[in-house]
């Protein structure tokens, strides 16, 4: 647990190495040889048997004879059980099929009782997605935005008791991500959660840039909402992805009327009795068509990599990948990274760097050896996972250092 302000509580502080450190998965992907991949966080590659998932998809449907109608429904359904292995959710129901965070988000915006408050806390610079569904005209939210502290040892913490310090009686959701997506600065997601049960304040989250790397709990969270696109540390595709929604949203209206969200879809005979009622929970929110033969055999495949993997133990693994970088990074003038390591995580650093001249040399020294990474203002995001070895680390550090 946390105290006020405290340690983020979905991160394992101090815990000993595992036994047996899980050991480069470099053998599972097919990444070019000559490039040095450090982007997860951009988009992870597809592992060689996720890929292999897709092409038995699209043979599936060129033969669509033997598409029966347990491939409408049970492939999703081993999707939500999946995901709510890796959240430690206790009811897959609770689990929807949706293409991107913006579509669930404009789900849960649409359903937020306007007894809860009229605004809505976002942070600055938060990725558009999880943005642009609350400006949505249709509806009448205010957004507070907190901005973001300036560049010292207590930005994270700092960050997190200005968004707990926001929170007011009229507030109606706190709509933020698992971490801070430039740079990997944490959030206390347990003392934010406590603040927004206190005024009666839903908690929304935008898992995409770490569930799957980054141990999560919605049992010690209890977020209302939780949305994540698949095609970053979930391991899958393009254009698929998952979202939790809590019993708020139980009686709420989708954004999407579909013949497969109603109760009584998987008769076939019977569709035209135009079913009244939606399936119970969050499968009225899936997208129309979640039964992509392609995508989702995709998806399932990678969430099972990532429960055979454990967020742990990318986190771990990360985290010895990271471990000369960030030395030598703190002992250096030119760049700022949060110091507290506490306050980041292992999958993904900002290196802040001081000189915008400096920054620009790097992006062209980094693009002539074919070394991925983002740049998110004067920010490096530097993202490895499980195929990247020491090699790859000791390539970046020898242009940051070399400056």
């Amino acid at each position: 647990m946390c105290g006020e302000y405290g340690i983020p509580y979905f991160l394992p502080l101090n815990k000993p190495r595992l036994l047996h450190m899980i050991s480069s998965q470099q053998h599972l992907f097919q990444l070019p040889k000559d490039e040095t991949y450090l982007n997860a966080a951009y988009m992870t590659p597809l592992a060689i048997e996720v890929e292999e998932a897709g092409v038995n998809g699209v043979r599936l449907k060129s033969q669509p004879g033997q598409i029966t109608g347990q491939h409408f429904f049970e492939p999703a359904d081993l999707i939500r059980k999946n995901f709510s292995t890796i959240i430690n959710n206790n009811d897959p129901e609770r689990i929807a099929i949706i293409p991107s965070v913006s579509y669930g988000l404009a789900n849960v915006i649409a359903n937020i009782d306007e007894s809860y408050g009229h605004e809505i806390i976002v942070v600055k610079d938060q990725f558009p997605s999880a943005v642009f569904p609350i400006q949505n005209q249709r509806y009448s939210f205010e957004v507070k935005t907190i901005n973001l502290p300036s560049l010292y040892k207590d930005r994270a913490a700092r960050l997190s008791r200005d968004i707990i310090e926001a929170i007011r009686p009229h507030t109606a959701a706190v709509c933020i991500g698992t971490l801070l997506w430039t740079d990997g600065s944490l959030y206390d997601l347990k003392a934010i959660s406590e603040a927004c049960k206190e005024h009666n304040t839903l908690l929304i989250i935008d898992g995409t840039q770490s569930i799957g790397a980054l141990p999560f709990d919605i049992e010690a969270i209890e977020a209302d909402a939780v949305l994540c696109a698949g095609y970053k540390w979930l391991m899958g595709p393009y254009g698929i992805g998952v979202g939790y929604f809590g019993p708020v949203f139980d009686q709420g209206i989708p954004i999407e009327d579909n013949w497969i969200n109603r109760q009584n879809s998987s008769d076939f005979s019977a569709l035209t009795d135009y079913e009244e009622r939606y399936r119970p929970k969050a499968q009225k929110y899936n997208v129309g068509e979640y039964s992509n033969f392609v995508t989702v055999p995709m998806l399932d495949k990678g969430l099972e990599r990532v429960i055979e993997w454990t967020p742990e133990r990318v986190q771990e693994y990360c985290s010895y990948l990271m471990e000369p970088l960030i030395k030598g990074l703190l002992d250096n003038g030119k760049y700022w990274i949060e110091n507290d390591e506490k306050w980041r995580a292992n999958h993904m650093i900002g290196i802040h760097v001081r000189d915008e001249a400096v920054l620009e040399d790097i992006k062209r020294q980094c693009q002539s050896a074919k070394i991925h990474v983002s740049y998110r203002g004067q920010c490096i995001r530097v993202s490895p996972h499980l195929y990247n070895t020491r090699s790859d680390i000791y390539r970046l550090t020898d242009i940051l250092f070399s400056m």
